[in-house]
């Protein structure tokens, strides 16, 4: 899934009340994000993070995260910034670890560097399902459906723009389904998102077929 796509989908998902007053960080909204590139394969795993602000984010230079169980900090200035219901947002969706590592639960300590060389500070915590790195696509599933978890679906075209994202209803039960609501799809996925415990798991592409 290209990083913009899954910028727009992680919006939606984003209510937090801002009023008129001295900058500083509103709230943090985080998902740990598992994709599965194949059925038979084990996922990746990124961690997206968004700040809310009540202040310009064009201001906004910087994004510092340290994870205060370990030695590992990341810095971007590829910040991604937009605004929702008036609120002002910055983040960036991909922060990952080196190769056999894992994000840890606890406090993550949240630095915004502003153009103006000023420091914006946030203590966060982050909770989510680690178990999911362990599992296969469909253990995946059933362990998210256990534990209530909303299933998504995101449609795209042969340019991968995206078509649809939202709930996957009974109007999307088979690929036909699909074609039949949007006949120029190409391909979907199917994400799963459990906001209690800040996880989104994302499956495999898979082909629209009128056919099928």
């Amino acid at each position: 899934m290209k990083a913009k796509t899954f910028i727009f989908i992680f919006s939606l998902f984003l209510f937090i009340s801002c009023s008129q007053e001295s900058a500083v960080i509103k709230e943090v909204n985080s998902k740990v994000i598992y994709e599965y590139k194949n059925k038979d394969s084990f996922p990746k795993q990124r961690l997206s993070l968004f700040i809310a602000s009540n202040t310009d984010v064009r201001k906004f230079n910087s994004i510092t995260i340290k994870d205060s169980n370990s030695d590992f900090c990341w810095e971007t200035e590829d910040l991604f910034r937009f605004t929702n219901s008036d609120i002002n947002y910055a983040g960036y969706a991909s922060f990952v670890l080196p190769y056999g590592d894992v994000f840890s639960e606890g406090i993550y300590n949240i630095t915004i560097t502003t153009k103006a060389n000023e420091n914006l500070e946030y203590d966060y915590n982050l909770n989510y399902k680690k178990e999911l790195l362990s599992l296969k696509a469909e253990a995946a599933v059933d362990e998210m459906k256990k534990s209530g978890a909303i299933e998504n679906i995101c449609i795209y075209d042969s340019e991968n723009k995206l078509l649809f994202f939202g709930t996957k209803s009974d109007d999307f039960k088979t690929n036909r389904d699909i074609w039949l609501k949007y006949n120029n799809a190409e391909s979907y996925n199917i994400i799963w998102i459990l906001d209690n415990r800040s996880t989104m798991c994302i499956l495999p592409s898979e082909k629209v077929t009128p056919g099928d």
